[in-house]
């Protein structure tokens, strides 16, 4: 995060910690109050009774700021890992954009929270004492006359010191406009301005008085001691909704002796201190004509009550995501139903969400979410482990690349599964058959030889949710044509067709122009080719065999006898795979065939150069044929009819694979 992000960020701490100050005093008022309320003679006190009304008014004079401290800390969490994270401008400007109302609206209510505490604390600390002197009086009857002397000393000084104050009217004009917003968004329990509730109206004189002449500091070298008319009128406001709390009945009725009456006369103390930076010349007040030219907003009353602050839920989409996958899972028990929802943030990050719900209890909502990277993150082939399909299970996993922080996600069926696969890989299972022989030349060895499963792959990723094309429903089988996981942003392409030679795959492309933000280029792209990929198991070793299909690969069923066996070779001497060879399964890694320069994949081709065959992880074997054996006649149909249809699919479609500046 940058150094101008960082700012708001630090000033939410620091205004937290001004707040946490301030509780810090008021606890201290308490424990003052508390220390010299225990007493031996007095055992018969409860914690609570022992302060009396001010304890009973203290909340509502201060707030429910443990709400927003709770929010506070909700916010910081929800967002921790943008302490440590080192994400470029991107990552930042998503979160600053997504977070920074919520952290404006939470430095506002501090404030207010803390201006309040600011005020309160004088005054609930006098009644405390004052409290404890009440009860004082009825054991010690003999200081009863020594303390009615001072409290009407007290009073005669407070009387004498408001005298200014009381003296100070609010102009007719401004007190008819106050008096008519007044009735714009009213409290509910308010019937008249008679009947006030105390605690709506104390929150409003507070929040106004923030926002008047307090914080404003003339500058007489410019000749600048004329506050904003609307910092005047806040001030005027706050000497207006002082007379009318004095007016009210809940007021009158708390007495004068109440934590209301004390923090009224606190609040009143400020207010006649800024009045007379105008009586002695240090600030000018506006014209009154300039200010009853001000909008009717100026003249509000009430506090706007915000909503409680929800963080956005999980399974939103945030800026710069595209929503490309939602799954039903299967049911954990009774009414709850879980679903799992894939985000894309970039060709290679996801982010996933699973959101459990009740349908009988409108209430219970619980989500769970995390983000994987395919180039730091294995997905494990779970449900492979075993080529026959009586005994598959539904289920991948996600870890680390170290094997640790393991994530199971299971699923309804093999569709669902194979579903997930593609969000993660990009590749559509075209088919996938279990229960599959295979030889290399025939022959019957253990390392050439042995039974899996087989995927037909091609590359289709899934577009968002909603866009042509692509259907919102659990059936995703019908995504558009092949395209690029992720298209380079800013390039408008025409395409035209050039002259293709007799093999489409191997010598053919296409030639775009490309007008991108760098100037205009040409584009070549070329077709993906499908491959065939066999999950299977040899000598303890968890092996994937891998095979691109192209026009010199063919297809023969009519080469065996056999209804169910398939001969794949090649116009040319030899066919060539790849074998992926690991010991643990955690090391069993299909996102290793996400991206060409998956830096697993790259680190096996190294390691393998050299290597003897034995202890290779990947080799590349070059062989002149595979046999494949099918458990049904079916099987031996499917792979070479489906090969066929994609091998075509693949000629139409096209794969943005570099620019050439021209």
């Amino acid at each position: 995060m940058n150094r101008k992000q960082q700012r708001p960020y630090l000033e939410f701490g620091r205004e937290i910690d001004s707040l946490a100050k301030s509780l810090s005093t008021l606890e201290a008022v308490i424990a003052n109050a508390d220390k010299q309320n225990r007493s031996p003679r007095r055992p018969w006190h409860t914690d609570l009774d022992r302060y009396g009304p001010s304890w009973d008014v203290l909340p509502d004079v201060v707030g429910d700021f443990k709400q927003t401290l709770e929010e506070c800390d909700t916010l910081l969490k929800d967002h921790s890992k943008f302490k440590y994270s080192q994400g470029g401008f991107i990552e930042n400007v998503m979160w600053w954009s997504s977070v920074e109302g919520d952290v404006n609206s939470l430095k506002e209510r501090v404030r207010f929270h803390m201006m309040k505490l600011t005020f309160v604390a004088k005054p609930f600390e006098i009644q405390l004492l004052l409290e404890i002197k009440r009860e004082l009086r009825q054991l010690r009857t003999d200081v009863q006359e020594l303390k009615t002397i001072l409290v009407d000393s007290l009073r005669h000084i407070e009387s004498s010191s408001s005298t200014y104050l009381q003296s100070l009217e609010v102009p007719p004009e401004l007190a008819k406009r106050f008096v008519d917003e007044m009735q714009t968004g009213r409290p509910a329990s308010m019937q008249s301005q008679a009947d006030i509730p105390l605690k709506d109206v104390f929150d409003a004189l507070v929040y106004h008085f923030a926002k008047s002449t307090l914080l404003f500091i003339p500058r007489s070298e410019l000749r600048q001691r004329d506050p904003d008319e609307p910092k005047y009128l806040n001030l005027v406001k706050c000497r207006w909704i002082s007379q009318t709390i004095r007016q009210s009945v809940p007021f009158q009725l708390a007495g004068p002796d109440s934590l209301w009456a004390d923090y009224l006369k606190e609040l009143e103390d400020d207010i006649r201190g800024q009045f007379k930076r105008f009586d002695t010349g240090q600030l000018v007040p506006p014209p009154l004509d300039r200010i009853s030219l001000l909008p009717d907003s100026c003249f509000s009353i009430w506090v706007v009550r915000e909503t409680p602050m929800h963080p956005p839920a999980l399974a939103e989409q945030l800026s710069l995501e595209e929503k490309i996958l939602e799954l039903d899972l299967p049911g954990s028990f009774g009414t709850r139903k879980s679903t799992l929802t894939v985000f894309r943030k970039s060709e290679s990050k996801m982010r996933l969400v699973t959101t459990t719900k009740d349908e009988r209890n409108l209430y219970f909502h619980a989500e769970e979410g995390t983000e994987v990277d395919m180039m730091a993150h294995r997905l494990v082939p779970t449900y492979g482990t075993s080529g026959d399909a009586s005994s598959t299970t539904n289920n991948l996993m996600i870890c680390s690349k170290e094997g640790q922080d393991l994530r199971w996600y299971s699923f309804k069926d093999a569709d669902d599964v194979l579903h997930f696969q593609r969000a993660l890989t990009g590749f559509r299972v075209f088919h996938q058959m279990s229960n599959v022989a295979w030889s290399i030349e025939g022959s019957s060895k253990p390392t050439k030889s042995g039974k899996g499963s087989l995927q037909l792959w091609h590359l289709k990723p899934f577009q968002a949710i909603g866009q042509e094309g692509e259907r919102a429903s659990g059936d995703r089988s019908s995504a558009a044509s092949p395209q690029s996981p992720v298209p380079s942003a800013g390039l408008t392409i025409n395409s035209k067709a050039l002259s293709a030679s007799s093999t489409l795959f191997s010598t053919s492309s296409v030639a775009s122009t490309v007008n991108g933000p760098q100037g205009n280029g040409t584009a070549l792209v070329r077709a993906e080719l499908p491959r065939i990929i066999i999950f299977t198991q040899c000598e303890g070793m968890y092996v994937f065999l891998q095979f691109k299909l192209h026009d010199s690969i063919s297809i023969n069923p009519e080469k065996t006898k056999s209804p169910t066996t398939v001969v794949i070779d090649t116009k040319s001497k030899n066919i060539e795979f790849q074998r992926m060879s690991v010991k643990e399964l955690f090391s069993w890694n299909l996102a290793c065939f996400r991206l060409p320069t998956h830096p697993e994949m790259r680190k096996m081709v190294e390691n393998s150069k050299g290597s003897r065959a034995a202890s290779k992880i990947l080799e590349t074997i070059r062989k002149k044929y595979i046999v494949l054996t099918f458990a049904t006649p079916a099987g031996q149909y499917i792979l070479h009819t489906w090969a066929k249809e994609l091998l075509t699919t693949c000629r139409e479609g096209i794969i943005l694979r570099g620019v050439l500046q021209t």
